[in-house]
């Protein structure tokens, strides 16, 4: 599904104020379209799903597709996705179709449960986070 950007696509990223710390890892798929990515940093791994000039609607907010403005660690970015004026995104599987704009920081980690109390294979019950909960249908008084 990804392959290594060309040196034809390099060059146009670059053109666009692009960097990466290895151009060689970001990968992009066959329907990638570079000019779609502007002013962007990129650092480890990156996968890049299909981009295409079109727009995104989401109520009232409606964003060219496209990265924009925005800072990049090691993460798979789905087809048409609005990825624009975020300061630091990390370690993150973006879907198809989705639009993050002016945040300062997404980031996640490996072991990161996202509230699912869930354990990963080969990880120990006491790491398990728990929450405690109440019954406040009474209200508080």
């Amino acid at each position: 599904k990804y392959r290594r950007t060309t040196a034809l696509e390099i060059e146009i990223l670059i053109r666009n104020r692009n960097t990466s710390d290895n151009w060689d890892n970001v990968l992009a798929s066959d329907a990638f379209n570079p000019e779609l990515v502007k002013n962007c940093k990129f650092f480890g791994l990156v996968r890049i799903g299909k981009l295409e000039p079109i727009c995104l609607d989401f109520h009232s907010v409606r964003q060219p597709v496209g990265l924009y403005n925005s800072v990049i660690i090691s993460c798979d970015l789905g087809d048409n996705v609005v990825i624009d004026n975020v300061h630091y995104l990390s370690h993150y599987i973006i879907q198809n179709e989705v639009i993050i704009t002016n945040v300062h920081e997404m980031c996640t980690t490996h072991f990161a449960k996202f509230g699912n109390g869930i354990l990963k294979q080969g990880e120990e019950e006491n790491i398990r986070v728990w929450l405690e909960v109440c019954n406040e249908n009474a209200g508080r008084k």
